[in-house]
């Protein structure tokens, strides 16, 4: 008898726990509301659009591509772009001081009406360089990819979306204000880099060390990297506009193998092709934990508040569903970006000869870190999952995370103020993101309080692909929004 009266007097206890449980959930939930917004939508600016799209159709045509090797470009590509960007913006050339820095990056600085104010400059970036194209592609192309070609949607071109479309935009929104008359109240700087795609080393490092050695030191900085999309979240359907405030670090590591060689007849029991295929397996096999840093758990809290009930239950309560979430958030390859440190094998050579065993095999494995990651961390991950004394592994590049910028600064709320007000889109949801991907703004955060990424365009998961990618493209609807946008944030620093 005693011991059923236990078990009730449990079950009782059970259910009382259950109910306070679902108490403490739903309160929570109930309390996770969005913000109310009440900002209003800006008038397009007026300015000549056909126009604005040849200029950027000239640009695009200058095949300033960025190649592995720095030696094997071709400088004079982007020295003919330089003079095409002075033909074609003269008030940018003739107001703004324009400095180049390693001949190719080009850096402007538009003084402050007023010398003697205490405000901190800010910068705009962008790049001016390309990705390669495959040649195999050329023929899937709708459009040759350096022709510039404008057609009744969309911009077509290397550079429509990374990145020289949105310099010009820049360029186009300086122009516009000039015309008008505009005095900034600040000294706002502009740094277009040659060679991002490559690193940045030789391009935006440089800008920062000159300004560095000039003592200049910027209240913001906003460079590419960001967008509006719709879409790309899976159960999220309202319109969100993703501003980076940290990238991923990036770390490349040689995997190396060296073996006795000889002829195919007679192999031995494992190849180095064999040794070095079954490292990249064990890697593949061997992830990084999955754990939510700050900036993306600030993302899907923001993104959360939005979610009809049932969902916003879990974003409310990450306490207690953060495992579920981290499980869901791991099945898209999108979203798993953000939630662990990556692991990628990209490049792989070995052989030469189809009857002859190769004596070196090599692969170049790439991560990107997340943010609390080390080099060193990564390089032990590697090393022990691999196990095997026979794999040579070497760091060749890397480094970590960039520091997380304040998504509760002056500034970050005025780029969100004019991100909603130049988005035709109702219930945009704007929040801060990890950028898995790197940008040249990695090379000013010494110099910089904050540093920002955003684009200003939407992005769909057609346009997406290409990036670095084949049929790159951007529609003309969001060219002209990108010169809004620019337009509208460079107008508050009147």
């Amino acid at each position: 008898m005693s011991l059923i009266r236990w078990m009730f007097k449990f079950l009782k206890w059970i259910l009382l726990a259950a109910g306070l449980l679902t108490v403490v959930l739903v309160y929570r939930t109930l309390q996770f509301n969005p913000e109310p917004s009440s900002i209003d939508k800006l008038t397009p600016i007026s300015i000549d659009y056909p126009s604005a799209l040849e200029r950027v159709s000239g640009a695009l045509k200058f095949k300033t591509v960025s190649e592995q090797n720095p030696e094997d470009g071709n400088p004079q590509a982007f020295l003919d772009l330089h003079q095409y960007l002075a033909d074609s913006f003269p008030k940018v050339h003739k107001h703004l001081k324009l400095t180049k820095i390693g001949e190719l990056s080009l850096l402007y600085k538009w003084s402050a009406t007023k010398s003697d104010n205490d405000l901190k400059p800010i910068l705009l970036m962008g790049h001016i360089d390309v990705v390669p194209v495959d040649p195999s592609t050329l023929s899937d192309w709708t459009h040759p990819p350096f022709a510039g070609v404008v057609g009744p949607e969309n911009i077509w071109g290397r550079g429509a979306l990374d990145d020289k479309a949105a310099v010009v935009a820049i360029l186009e929104s300086i122009e516009t204000l000039l015309s008008e008359g505009f005095e900034p109240n600040r000294d706002i700087y502009f740094a277009f880099g040659h060679d991002e795609e490559i690193g940045g080393n030789n391009g935006a490092k440089e800008i920062a060390k000159y300004l560095a050695n000039k003592g200049v030191h910027f209240e913001y900085t906003l460079d590419e990297g960001g967008f509006v999309t719709q879409g790309l979240l899976p159960g999220f359907e309202k319109p969100i506009a993703l501003v980076g405030v940290a990238e991923k670090g990036y770390v490349t590591i040689e995997l190396s193998v060296q073996s006795e060689g000889g002829h195919s007849s007679v192999p031995p029991k494992s190849t180095s092709i064999g040794i070095i295929s079954q490292a990249i397996v064990r890697l593949e096999t061997s992830p990084f934990e999955a754990r939510l840093v700050p900036a993306t758990e600030e993302m899907l809290t923001t993104v959360g508040k939005n979610m009809p009930f049932t969902k916003r239950l879990v974003f409310a309560n990450l306490w207690l569903f953060r495992p579920f979430l981290l499980n869901q958030l791991s099945q898209s390859k999108l979203t798993n970006a953000t939630i662990r440190t990556t692991i990628a094998a990209t490049v792989f050579n070995a052989g030469d000869k189809e009857n002859a065993l190769p004596i070196n095999a090599k692969a170049i494995i790439n991560l990107r870190l997340l943010p609390g990651d080390s080099v060193d961390m990564a390089l032990a991950h590697i090393t022990r999952s691999i196990n095997d004394p026979r794999v040579k592994v070497s760091v060749i590049r890397g480094g970590g995370a960039t520091p997380i910028a304040d998504s509760d600064s002056v500034f970050f709320n005025q780029l969100s103020k004019v991100i909603d007000q130049v988005s035709p889109e109702k219930q945009l949801v704007i929040v801060p993101n990890l950028m898995v991907g790197g940008t040249d703004s990695k090379h000013f955060i010494e110099i910089s309080d904050n540093v920002y990424r955003f684009g200003g365009v939407k992005i769909n998961p057609k346009s997406l692909s290409g990036f670095h990618g084949t049929n790159e493209f951007l529609p003309k609807k969001e060219y002209h929004r990108a010169i809004n946008f620019y337009y509208n944030l460079l107008k508050l620093n009147q």
